[in-house]
């Protein structure tokens, strides 16, 4: 079943809804306008693909459809992540963070940057690599994955785990007063 075009665009603020929430998690380099366009072109699909007889309205079906399709959309430009209880555990972290005044953009003491070096020189020599090829060599996950000899869900989830252990080894620094304001 196809929907008239005033159908479609009575789910536009649908569309504008998901594409913003997925772009509010995307990194920088992804451009809101993108992910509408993606969203907007899987509503039409999603229309398309509809069966009025099915008990769920279309709102529902379409929001599945848009979703995934960013998703898959995201995916595709080797963005997207899987996010589990740890990424939420970080994000309600840094919520909290945030609500108590703490800013987002901090500025190194020359003590914190030794700190943070030597926290890196303690990585295994493999987690060291990653980070190298990650930040200094500026490289995606796919690329990273492909000098690794792995895949780049392999590479997105061992970079989770030495975040995590070098936000775990560095939190001291931030309880402490480490961070210059």
């Amino acid at each position: 079943m196809f929907a008239s075009p005033s159908h479609l665009l009575q789910h536009a603020g649908l569309v504008r809804a998901l594409a913003a929430r997925a772009y509010l998690r995307a990194p920088r380099d992804v451009e809101y306008e993108d992910l509408y366009q993606t969203g907007f072109l899987h509503l039409v699909l999603a229309a398309i693909d509809f069966d009025p007889l099915r008990p769920a309205r279309f709102s529902t079906w379409a929001t599945w459809k848009i979703r995934g399709g960013i998703q898959d959309h995201l995916r595709s430009l080797g963005l997207a992540q899987h996010r589990g209880l740890e990424g939420a555990r970080e994000r309600a972290d840094l919520e909290k963070r945030q609500a108590n005044g703490a800013p987002l953009h901090l500025r190194w003491s020359a003590g914190t940057r030794g700190a943070v070096r030597d926290a890196v020189m303690r990585l295994p020599a493999n987690h060291q690599r990653l980070l190298v090829l990650l930040y200094a060599h500026e490289m995606t996950a796919r690329e990273a994955a492909k000098e690794l000899g792995c895949t780049w869900t392999s590479v997105e989830a061992q970079h989770r785990a030495v975040i995590l252990r070098l936000r775990t080894t560095l939190e001291p620094l931030v309880c402490d007063g480490g961070w210059e304001t």
